[in-house]
């Protein structure tokens, strides 16, 4: 039986994905209002980038909710 899961990463980039899907945004335009660049939106979301705690809380931001929330989503 394999008991493993997806990556922190993995499932913190798919909770983010949710909410820009959710803010009809594309990737560039989430990546303006954060700040970072678009090809960094598109790492996060397919859990290939760790997250700061800095750019967490700008996501967050973006997306008018506690970090806290983004993390609850995730399932962390």
């Amino acid at each position: 039986m394999n008991t493993r899961r997806e990556s922190p990463q993995k499932m913190l980039g798919s909770a983010i994905r949710e909410r820009r899907l959710e803010l009809d945004v594309s990737q560039e335009k989430l990546a303006e209002l954060v700040g970072v660049h678009r090809n960094y939106v598109g790492k996060v979301e397919r859990g290939e980038q760790n997250l700061t705690i800095e750019s967490l809380v700008r996501f967050a931001d973006t997306f008018k909710c506690r970090p806290s929330e983004l993390l609850g989503e995730a399932g962390l």
